[in-house]
């Protein structure tokens, strides 16, 4: 595995590792790249990347998901699938006519 800075520069590099912690500071803002290579192996290989940071501001947690037609999306905001299902729709709490003559009924029944 090879980590690149945005300036091109190798700040990690690493062969034949099959597991490990790495740890190392951002210094420069920008593009990290993160090579993989499968060079020995002839069979396809999982890679796992789980990048952690650790900044004095606390920040709520991203997570991301995707739909049916593999479109990502922030869970949570207005393009969630399961937060557009929740939305009810205006027409939804508009009373209807049987709503309607149900008022009336109980309406005159109380006059009467």
């Amino acid at each position: 595995m090879v980590i690149e800075d945005p300036e091109g520069y190798v700040v990690y590099k690493r062969r034949a590792d099959i597991q490990g912690i790495i740890l190392f500071d951002f210094t420069i803002n920008g593009e990290y790249s993160f090579t993989f290579a499968n060079l020995l192996n002839s069979e396809d290989v999982s890679v796992t990347l789980a990048l952690h940071t650790f900044e004095e501001e606390e920040e709520e947690p991203i997570s991301w998901d995707f739909d049916d037609e593999g479109n990502r999306y922030e869970k949570g905001s207005e393009d969630d699938p399961d937060q557009i299902n929740k939305k009810v729709k205006e027409e939804d709490l508009a009373a209807d006519e049987m709503d309607v003559f149900k008022v009336r009924t109980a309406l005159k029944d109380l006059l009467t």
